[in-house]
């Protein structure tokens, strides 16, 4: 069995970043062209750390930045919000606090990868010299949102991406039998068994034998799949796939939105009030 580490918090914390896609951009018709969000910079292996959640947000991060994320500083920097280096996995609103808080390293600047170092000594914080924080500033997230507003999964994902240009970090029942299947394709008869959740990067859509499918990232690296991408039918999206969230909005824009949806709420509800009042004056009159 491949590593995991994704934790699954069965009530999530609220968090004033976080909003429904559809309440700020409501539904957005789809096409079913061949794309992906942006160029891949890596494709990522893990090796035998439970950093999923990070791998894969790395490489959200590099769509944005255009540079080469380091997972291990994000690691290490979800760990540090968790308080415990030594627990296992990583909630992905743990690892998007740790982004925003702190920001993401470059590749170059950060002086560890896991292919060097124990899983241990990575998420150990205070392994990272203090000058990395400021270098890592230089890369932080923005806001995030929910992926929703669509029929179904699989439509979700596809309209926050072609609306937006935004990759997806999403949670996955990974199956064993996925990392042999031919040329990446997930069949559609694929059999559910409940084995560690995990972490992947939705990227794009592709047509394949006239089916569309999802076009996801992994981070077990490139010998596995399509040099490292597998591609998922709806089906299977919608049976073992649950989306989290999307980076980088300015938080002052979803305040400013969230703002304007008060208010047309409330002028709805004056209106209302001045009908019921001036009805109530016409009847009395009359």
């Amino acid at each position: 069995m491949k590593p995991s580490g994704l934790k699954i918090r069965k009530r999530n914390k609220w968090d004033p970043r976080t909003f429904s896609y559809k309440k700020k951009f409501g539904a957005a018709s789809l096409h079913e062209r061949d794309f992906e969000v942006s160029f891949v910079l890596e494709v990522k292996n893990q090796v035998d750390t439970d950093f999923c959640v990070n791998f894969a947000l790395a490489s959200i991060r590099e769509d944005t930045e255009g540079v080469v994320i380091a997972p291990e500083y994000g690691a290490a920097k979800t760990k540090q919000i968790e308080g415990d280096f030594m627990s296992y996995g990583a909630d992905p609103d743990d690892a998007i606090k740790a982004a925003i808080t702190y920001g993401s390293l470059e590749r170059d600047v950060c002086p560890y990868k896991v292919i060097d170092k124990t899983r241990n000594f990575l998420a150990n914080w205070t392994n990272y010299p203090l000058h990395l924080d400021d270098a890592a500033k230089l890369h932080r997230a923005g806001s995030f949102f929910k992926v929703s507003g669509w029929s179904d999964f699989f439509d979700s994902c596809r309209g926050v991406m072609q609306s937006q240009n935004v990759s997806i970090l999403a949670g996955v029942y990974w199956q064993n039998d996925w990392d042999s299947a031919p040329a990446g394709v997930i069949p559609e008869n694929t059999s559910f068994q409940k084995v560690n959740p995990h972490a992947v990067k939705i990227r794009g859509q592709k047509t394949i034998n006239g089916k569309l499918y999802l076009v996801i990232q992994n981070s077990y690296g490139p010998q596995f799949g399509d040099g490292g991408m597998y591609y998922f039918p709806r089906s299977v999206v919608n049976k073992f796939i649950f989306g989290r969230c999307i980076l980088d909005l300015d938080p002052n824009e979803v305040k400013k939105e969230t703002w304007n949806l008060l208010q047309r709420v409330a002028d709805v509800l004056i209106k209302l009030l001045q009908n019921l009042t001036n009805s109530r004056q016409t009847n009395l009159h009359s």
